[in-house]
């Protein structure tokens, strides 16, 4: 029954405001106690999705109520994001997160983290061939990273809303094995600036690889050049790889 409400509450079925049917009339219709109605319905106000008053009835709440971050929500708002903004704000807050902790990670790293990182990076060179492998590879590679920086409700946030997209076929659709050659270019530059303690280089890297691949499965979805796609992470944003070659090509 709560998985039925919220899907019908995030996918718009049930609007903001909308009064939800009386106890009885929820037992009918999904033929359950009333014990159950009612545990369903709070777990949902817990959630931010419904606000209930006494006396008054349920109401569905304003998406500025909802809890972000509760997995059933967050799951629920991927599967009905048709426009990909969602995915875009995930983006948004993993690259503004996690490429402050790569630069963190410059500075912070000890010789034991660095032969870590680079052993992982060089198993990563192995299995290119091999997606299911290398993505697995993939994963444990930006942990090591985050670990690094030493902040672990920066790595919370960054793990908790990366599986919850990666779990995506929105996500995680296209050529992988194309995706993942061009990836591993920027594995490699943020280990570099890692291993040389190159704070901004890091930071810059990361940055670079995280929107580089959005933009890359993004327009593979939505038909538009990647250099011309705006994402709300930033308005006018032409993939950070582009600029940084730009940049160099006119020696700023």
């Amino acid at each position: 029954m709560a998985e039925d409400l919220i899907d019908a509450i995030v996918s718009g079925r049930l609007s903001a405001d909308s009064v939800l049917p009386g106890e009885q009339a929820l037992c009918e219709e999904f033929s359950v106690s009333r014990v159950v109605v009612r545990e369903a319905l709070k777990a949902l106000e817990h959630k931010g999705l419904l606000i209930i008053r006494q006396g008054q009835g349920t109401v569905v709440a304003p998406v500025t109520r909802w809890d972000p971050l509760d997995s059933t929500v967050l799951d629920a708002r991927i599967r009905h994001d048709d426009g990909l903004g969602l995915l875009d704000n995930l983006v948004q807050v993993r690259c503004a997160l996690e490429s402050e902790l790569a630069g963190t990670a410059a500075t912070r790293r000890t010789e034991r983290q660095l032969i870590e990182m680079n052993s992982v990076l060089a198993a990563m060179e192995r299995a290119l061939g091999r997606p299911e492998q290398y993505l697995a590879l993939e994963v444990e590679f930006h942990d090591h990273i985050m670990q690094m920086a030493a902040n672990d409700v920066a790595r919370a946030v960054v793990t908790s809303i990366h599986d919850h997209a990666r779990a995506s076929s929105r996500y995680c659709g296209g050529e992988l094995d194309k995706q993942i050659a061009a990836a591993h270019v920027g594995h490699a530059a943020i280990a570099q600036a890692i291993n040389d303690a190159d704070e901004l280089t890091a930071r810059t890297a990361m940055r670079a690889h995280i929107l580089d691949s959005w933009h890359s499965k993004r327009s593979r979805r939505t038909g538009a050049p990647d250099a011309e796609h705006e994402c709300s992470c930033q308005p006018g944003h032409q993939p950070v790889g582009t600029q940084l070659r730009r940049a160099n090509t006119e020696g700023i």
